[in-house]
């Protein structure tokens, strides 16, 4: 069987073999970090990716987790950081 990887440039989620990974910097880990196992998380480019099946206790569903994720990011027109000079 292959393993075939996907990455979404924008969101930088990696969806290996069906699996969505979502990353997380070292200061934002969730509050059960410790609970998660180490099979559902690697580390990568100094980020951390946990399995979104691991991270659903808290939400309903993938859906709900993955729409809280994308309202988090930022990006900088959204910010206005490039008219600030």
């Amino acid at each position: 069987m292959s393993t075939i990887i996907k990455t979404n440039s924008s969101t930088k989620i990696i969806t290996i073999n069906n699996n969505k990974y979502i990353p997380f910097q070292l200061h934002q880990l969730p509050k059960n970090y410790q609970e998660i196992e180490l099979s559902s998380q690697f580390k990568l480019n100094g980020l951390i990716y946990i399995q979104v099946d691991s991270l659903k206790n808290r939400f309903k569903t993938t859906k709900q987790l993955l729409e809280n994720y994308n309202s988090r990011l930022t990006s900088n027109k959204s910010i206005s950081y490039t008219k600030s000079r």
